[in-house]
This record gives structure tokens, C-alpha cells and sequence, in this order.
């Protein structure tokens, strides 16, 4: 069990979550409450996806460092997280276990409370690495599922793609030449509504199609230049 120094375990966690345990599972999801404390924003629930890998690309819904399990075997076995990166070590560490094939299950009811200050984040410190270590996690997922997981990457191709182009996208916010370098690496379709899944609108598409990735961004990022400050914290809100 994790717990970092700002955040907060809710009661009944351990009870609930050994009772989900069986001499099988080595690895409990558990949903959480994510508390942005410098907008003062209502706690929001943060579930559980049935599906750790469009989880850990797309959607986050992989649990919180805190509101997850670990049986400590299994940490030990893969060599635990790595002190060596600055932030997405939780990622790449769920990354090593979804490659294991251990089993996991999950915890539907938040069991904690992730405390942060919103655009102050640690990511935010470093957000040309955070953005990085990003596309670079996302990419070892897309070649881990094309070698050893066909039938589900086949399947689910769409929603990888949606998942890569939502990160480069990130990227080319804070690193555009990365960021268009990655695209012309890294994306091999047209950007067409039956590439794609349902998390990237038609709109985004058919400008991207049509004006193609570099350009398009470049023009997003003059436009948010062009806004004042308030108004960006306010759209972050």
C-alpha cells in the first residue's frame, strides 16, 4: 500500500479490498476522489475502467499510486517503480504489469483521495519531459500489443490511435518540433473517421485531414498565444 505525504485513504480500504483477493489476483484497481484544491472544485470520482490497457492509453482510469494494491511479490518481481523518472512512474510501472499478464481486479469504490493543485503539478515543473516520457510510454504500449497482443490491438486499433494522437497533441503544446517529428513517425493513416475512436471528434478530424497535423497545431498554438492569461486559467478550470 502506497500512500503519498497530500493525499488521503478513506476507511475501510485494506478490509475491502483483501476481502477482493483470492490466491490469484496479485494486482487491485481501485477507483479514487480527485480533489483539485486550488479551484475548489468539487471532489470528482474517478472509476475504474474494465480495461487496464485503454486505461493506461487513453483514459487514466488505472487508479491512483494510493488507491491501488500491490502484492508486494509482485513488486519485488518486476523490480518496482523507477526512481529514476520524474513523474509516470505509477504508468510505467501498471505497464510492467499488464506485460507480465498478472491478474488483476477491481475496486469500484473510492479508497482515496488524490489531493494536487491543479495546473501546478509536478508535470508542470518539467513539462517538456513530462510530455516526452508521455508519447515515448504510449509508443512502447503500441509495439507490446502489436507483438504480443495482436488480436486485442486489432480489435482495438482505433482507440490506440485516439490515445497517440490525444499525447502528441499535449506534446505539441509545450514541444512542437518533437512533436510534429513524432507524428511523422509515429502515425501511419489517414486521419479519417474509421481510424480513429470516438474520443477524437469528426471536427478535429477533418481539419487535420485536410490542413494536415503541423499545420494545424501551428495555428493552435498562435491562437492560444493570442489569449490573455486569465483567460487560459480560466479555461483550465
Amino acid at each position: 500500500q502506497f500512500l503519498d505525504a497530500d493525499d488521503v485513504l478513506l476507511g475501510g480500504k485494506w478490509e475491502r479490498q483483501m476481502s477482493l483477493v483470492d490466491r490469484r489476483t496479485e494486482w487491485i484497481i481501485g477507483a479514487y476522489l480527485d480533489r483539485e484544491v486550488r479551484y475548489g472544485l468539487e471532489d470528482r470520482i474517478i472509476s475504474v475502467d474494465d480495461d487496464p490497457w485503454r486505461a493506461i492509453l487513453l483514459n487514466g482510469r488505472i487508479g491512483s499510486t494510493n488507491s491501488n494494491l500491490f502484492i508486494r511479490s509482485l513488486y519485488e518481481e518486476l523490480g518496482g517503480m523507477d526512481d529514476e523518472l520524474i513523474n509516470h512512474e505509477d504508468y510505467d510501472f501498471y505497464f510492467k504489469i499488464l506485460k507480465a499478464r498478472k491478474v488483476w481486479r477491481t475496486d469500484a469504490v473510492p479508497s482515496a483521495i488524490y489531493i494536487h493543485e491543479g495546473s501546478a503539478s509536478l508535470s508542470q515543473h518539467d513539462p517538456v519531459g513530462s510530455a516526452h516520457r508521455r508519447v515515448c510510454l504510449t509508443e512502447r504500449i503500441i509495439e507490446e500489443l502489436k507483438q504480443h497482443h495482436y488480436t486485442y490491438f486489432a480489435a482495438n486499433a482505433p482507440m490506440v490511435r485516439s490515445a497517440l494522437l490525444k499525447h502528441l497533441r499535449l506534446q505539441a503544446t509545450v514541444d512542437y518540433p518533437s512533436a510534429i517529428a513524432n507524428e511523422f513517425r509515429l502515425v501511419n493513416v489517414s486521419y479519417r473517421r474509421k481510424h480513429y475512436g470516438r474520443s477524437t471528434s469528426v471536427l478535429l478530424l477533418l481539419m487535420y485531414r485536410f490542413l494536415g497535423f503541423a499545420r494545424l497545431e501551428r495555428l493552435r498554438l498562435t491562437g492560444a498565444d493570442l489569449l490573455p492569461n486569465w483567460s487560459k486559467d480560466w479555461l483550465k478550470g
